[in-house]
């Protein structure tokens, strides 16, 4: 299942982007060349994607999902990972605050 949930994630960004499991559930996804707030957008789209559910997984998987782009803050790989590592542990807190 966590192999379906990594393709579909992959197919959902451009080929330039890195997405990245550093965990269980945890994702991240590295989108080079976005401004900082289409890098939100990007990540709400995939959540969304996820909880509405596609063909290829039949039912809903929680991940966490942390997105990042190349920007002031993250003028290196260690500053996008930083940023996508918060991101992606504050979108854990909010969906075990929902749950």
């Amino acid at each position: 299942m966590i192999t379906s949930f990594a393709t579909v994630l992959r197919s959902s960004v451009r080929v330039c982007d890195l997405v990245a499991r550093t965990g269980g559930d945890e994702f991240m996804v590295f989108l080079p060349e976005l401004k900082e707030k289409d890098s939100v957008t990007v990540k709400k789209h995939l959540i969304q994607t996820f909880e509405r559910g596609t063909g290829s997984l039949p039912v809903f998987i929680g991940a966490a999902i942390g997105a990042s782009t190349f920007g002031k803050k993250t003028s290196s790989f260690h500053g996008m990972y930083a940023t996508a590592d918060e991101a992606m542990y504050a979108h854990k807190k909010a969906m075990k605050k929902r749950a």
